[in-house]
């Protein structure tokens, strides 16, 4: 029997489904797509391939589940569906859900690519607790991948967005932005300008067989970013540019039913999970690796003071006010010893490379082996002026750019907020001088600040996204005793106070 009109138009009306499932932890997270009401969410994701975006928060949201609640894709990978009726459709909404799915953009299609599937998972505390979430959620699937014939939860592919590479890719809502009180009270603002807006968050991924499009985010000899949080501050734009990396993420392809061309790295190992789901403890030797022990051997004591005062191992070169100071934390320290001794060994590789510069570095002991406990653990820490490279005004002043140029690492002229907080971190202590590197972390800052040549901010200041958050894996110590040194700054500092100490000149 032909279908009314009518019956043709309710089902052909886009409507949001939903579902539950569980994350590798077993915590209930929600998956969103939007489609016509006879086209659900996929049962079998190997058979119909869907692009995921990865969303996040840190404030709670509002996805309580209804009474006829589909759960499906659980932590083994079993379906727990409850009936639903004929259609297995769930439009139940709540009211953060349908502002979310509304600012997201669910049609974030077209006539070759279905929408994609949106995945909002429960608060974490901060950026890098998202992206640690992440990393274990892509080996969790992609472990059960193999497993399975029907795959209830889909990969998790590489997003490519602008010039960058691709790489991983997650969304953090940080604010309420989203909601419809604060979005209409902004409605005849034209283009909304919202600094609680969310963070983009691009993360390395590896890839077996890289290609022109896929790799590090940056690549800077020595220095790779392993973690960028861009703060997108025009959400009103945010449709077209979250269309703009769908469309450089994944090809259509030949039947139309879902997308081909993603990249998830399926030969790639990205695993951190052993069978029981516990994190295999890679670099927690109990004693200190050879190597560690040879560098650190090369350290003159006569040179240098090593103290440990209270789980802080300090090296000096210096009674007086040093040259550099840095704080350095270590994951995965087995015992106060290794502490000591990749201190000494960070040290003598930093020191070898700089000439007649006094040094004060602290190494601590991370409460936790993730990057959020050491940034909880730094700010109740340490003050302001505490790191950085000594001025001639007594100031301190640390990295604040990927490149060495001085202008766009001086805090008096690179154009942005400089970067509050600085730090080292070993995440893998036992071969960070053979290639596994030192972690440099900014945050809290590079919001652009306005310009004399550009006073309004038309082209760049406090009203446009920016990198809040920038983390570098540098495996290279000699250029990394450098730009901690800052050289570069301090050399054009000291070429201004001649010039300006020369009162011929000055003038």
């Amino acid at each position: 029997m032909a279908r009314s009109k009518q019956t043709a138009t309710a089902q052909d009306r886009p409507v949001w489904h939903k579902r539950s499932f569980l994350d590798h932890a077993g915590q209930q997270a929600t998956r969103l797509r939007l489609g016509t009401a006879n086209v659900p969410i996929p049962e079998d994701f190997k058979q119909n391939i869907v692009f995921a975006f990865q969303v996040y928060t840190t404030i709670p949201i509002s996805t309580s589940a209804s009474a006829t609640e589909t759960s499906e894709g659980s932590g083994d990978g079993s379906s727990t569906k409850r009936t639903k009726g004929e259609s297995d459709v769930d439009v139940s909404m709540t009211s953060d859900l349908k502002s979310l799915g509304e600012w997201l953009g669910g049609g974030l299609s077209d006539a070759q690519r279905p929408s994609p599937v949106w995945e909002i998972y429960p608060p974490q505390t901060d950026v890098f607790a998202c992206v640690e979430h992440q990393k274990r959620e892509i080996a969790h699937r992609k472990a059960k991948r193999e497993q399975q014939d029907t795959l209830m939860i889909p990969m998790v592919a590489k997003g490519q967005y602008g010039e960058r590479r691709r790489s991983g890719f997650c969304i953090v809502i940080t604010s309420p932005f989203f909601r419809q009180d604060i979005l209409v009270a902004q409605s005849d603002s034209g283009d909304h300008i919202e600094p609680g807006g969310p963070l983009w968050v691009h993360f390395h991924r590896p890839s077996s067989t890289p290609t022109l499009n896929e790799g590090p985010l940056q690549e800077t000899p020595g220095m790779q970013v392993e973690i960028g949080a861009e703060r997108k501050q025009k959400v009103s734009r945010m449709e077209g540019q979250l269309t703009q990396m769908y469309f450089r993420s994944c090809a259509p392809n030949g039947t139309y039913t879902g997308v081909g061309g993603i990249s998830v790295a399926l030969n790639q190992d990205e695993s951190l999970l052993t069978e029981d789901d516990t994190e295999i403890a890679t670099d927690e030797p109990s004693t200190e690796p050879e190597a560690i022990t040879r560098l650190a051997g090369q350290l003159s004591l006569d040179q240098f003071d090593v103290q440990d005062r209270d789980g802080t191992v300090i090296v000096t070169s210096a009674s007086g006010e040093p040259d550099l100071r840095y704080v350095v934390y270590v994951l995965h320290a087995a015992n106060d010893a290794l502490i000591e001794q990749i201190a000494k060994a960070f040290t003598q590789a930093i020191t070898s490379h700089l000439q007649s510069k006094t040094v004060s570095f602290e190494f601590r002991r991370s409460p936790e082996p993730t990057l959020s406990s050491v940034l909880s653990a730094n700010l109740a820490a340490l003050e302001d002026n505490h790191v950085g490279a000594l001025t001639n005004d007594g100031k301190r002043i640390h990295p604040l750019a990927r490149q060495p140029g001085a202008r766009i690492n001086d805090p008096d002229t690179c154009g942005f907020a400089p970067y509050r907080t600085c730090l080292l971190i070993m995440d893998k202590p036992a071969n960070f001088f053979e290639g596994s590197g030192v972690l440099l972390l900014l945050t809290d800052g590079g919001k652009g600040q306005l310009s004399e040549t550009d006073p309004e901010g038309h082209y760049y200041g406090p009203k446009f996204d920016y990198e809040e958050t920038i983390v570098w894996r540098c495996n290279d110590m000699e250029r990394l005793a450098k730009r901690l040194a800052m050289e570069e700054v301090l050399e054009r500092e000291a070429a201004q106070a001649n010039v300006s100490g020369d009162g011929q000149e000055s003038q």
